[in-house]
């Protein structure tokens, strides 16, 4: 079992309000930044970082609308690459000129983009679970139609955040672990418990999630230029996939999948589990990590 590591909260000023981190380590460490995945929040990496070693100084962010940090303007559409801005005015806040990245789905994503748009920001990659093929077909229509839905959510999230629902814990932990592709343990629902939700009563709470979440954000880009972004990173750059996402997603091994393998500047690790392993069995995941952040090629 993990030990938890003291750990600090910060608040990093924004247009729009705030962001919230999670700190572990002296600011003296070295930096390594981390970033999650779609409606988790900073908790999904407490149980991994209880296993990294502790001469880092690591920075969880919960992403705009997720966790205990402001939502971006209410009634617009969401944007991709405003979240790249969101991280980039956190690094600008802590003055940092560069650090290494870990990111878990969405946060890996934003890490690989991010690396792209600003380069000598980042020394080292760590994405987890950030490799299923980008599919978007090339005809306008589906363009279209996607840009009308995330108008409709839009729109929809106005009137929903005039009426939350209220839950009580149990429905709660419930959804964490089930409300998702693939379940969480127990113990991994309960690290995201405490910023996914603001109680309001006793045994009453309402989730702190933008709703207009609940359809992708990712860029829509085909595979071809999802490749081209991928083979413009050439920093150290550690994969972890896990083998659920191996047998749904890379049977027959995809175009980006293949590309990856082959471009030196990756390091390609697949580990037991599904899509949340570093959250449900860290103990799998960190050596990897550990090993890559001390500059240590894994080899196991």
């Amino acid at each position: 079992m993990s030990h938890k590591k003291p750990n600090s909260e910060i608040r990093i000023p924004v247009p729009w309000g705030h962001i919230a981190a999670k700190t572990w380590g002296s600011p003296a460490g070295k930096r390594v930044f981390l970033s999650h995945g779609t409606l988790d929040n900073a908790g999904s990496f407490d149980r991994l970082v209880s296993l990294l070693p502790e001469h880092f100084y690591y920075v969880c962010i919960d992403l705009p609308g997720h966790g205990l940090s402001s939502h971006f303007y209410p009634g617009v559409p969401l944007d991709f690459f405003n979240y790249i801005l969101a991280i980039k005015m956190v690094l600008d806040y802590l003055q940092w000129d560069q650090c290494s990245f870990i990111g878990h789905s969405l946060g890996g994503y934003l890490g690989i983009f991010f690396f792209v748009l600003y380069p000598d920001k980042l020394d080292k990659l760590i994405i987890l679970e950030s490799v299923s093929p980008f599919n978007t077909p090339k005809n306008l229509s589906f363009i279209f139609n996607r840009i009308r839905l995330m108008h409709n959510v839009a729109s929809e999230t106005l009137e929903d955040n005039l009426k939350p629902r209220i839950y009580n814990r149990e429905e709660i932990i419930h959804g964490l672990k089930y409300m998702r592709q693939f379940s969480l343990l127990s113990e991994s629902a309960e690290a995201l418990f405490d910023r996914a939700v603001t109680q309001v009563g006793e045994d009453m709470f309402m989730y702190n999630r933008d709703a207009r979440m609940k359809i992708s954000i990712l860029p829509l880009l085909n595979q071809d230029q999802v490749v081209h972004f991928f083979e413009n990173v050439n920093i150290p750059t550690l994969v972890i996939i896990a083998t659920a996402s191996i047998n749904e997603y890379y049977e027959p091994p995809s175009m980006q999948f293949c590309k990856l393998k082959n471009n030196k500047s990756y390091t390609l690790v697949v580990v037991e589990g599904n899509h949340d392993v570093h959250n449900n069995y860290p103990e799998r995941v960190a050596p990897h990590v550990a090993k890559f952040l001390s500059g240590l090629k894994s080899n196991l």
